[in-house]
């Protein structure tokens, strides 16, 4: 089915690109992070939902996607992720989230515990090796596992090296929140590396 012109601008490098909507809830370093993913590959668009008002409330994650979904009308394989933390919500938020995405056939959740960080650690090393017990502990961290510290452009080539420690350590794969030190950010990019294949660079 052909795609229809939309008010959202994809770009040029690829008409077909699969779009996908972030809705996150930090401001700089997750929005900088799936900006320079879409860089690897013609195939996918990426679009952070920007968060003006500092305001990372599951609920307000939740009705600023439902009203960019309405306004972009997401087509054919495109798809809407909420990228979630645990450190500071209650299950019964996350859980409403989890129930939207339940009615959505592409609308999805990626929850790290407690929080993004984790993900960023499996880059570079077996999440059982560090040293912290907290959201707070591991951000101090994380910039002493890599020389120079935490760097977008050194992290992503190492983007399949975490999904591979994240997928391993997912036994309930069944529930949306994962385990403490754990992330499914790996249900991400599972559909990431299945549209931009095996020879993007990352």
């Amino acid at each position: 089915m052909p795609r229809k012109n939309r008010g959202y601008k994809r770009g040029e490098p690829h008409r077909d690109a699969t779009l996908f909507v972030i809705a996150c809830e930090g401001l700089v370093r997750e929005k900088e992070y799936f900006e320079h993913l879409a860089r690897y590959s013609s195939h996918i668009r990426v679009k952070v939902l920007e968060n003006k008002d500092n305001n990372s409330a599951p609920r307000w994650l939740l009705d600023s996607a439902a009203r960019f979904a309405g306004e972009i009308q997401l087509i054919n394989d495109d798809q809407l992720w909420f990228v979630m933390d645990v450190d500071q919500w209650p299950d019964a938020q996350l859980r409403a989230i989890h129930l939207a995405c339940e009615e959505k056939s592409n609308w999805f959740m990626a929850v790290s515990n407690p929080c993004f960080e984790v993900w960023l650690y499996m880059h570079v090393d077996d999440i059982g090796n560090t040293v912290s017990n907290d959201c707070r502990e591991l951000k101090a961290e994380l910039p002493y596992k890599m020389k120079g510290g935490y760097n977008v452009v050194r992290f992503i080539p190492l983007i399949r090296e975490a999904h591979r420690r994240s997928l391993a350590l997912d036994t309930n794969p069944g529930h949306f929140i994962p385990e403490h030190m754990r992330s499914k950010m790996h249900l991400l990019t599972t559909e990431l590396f299945s549209i931009i294949g095996a020879n993007s660079g990352i």
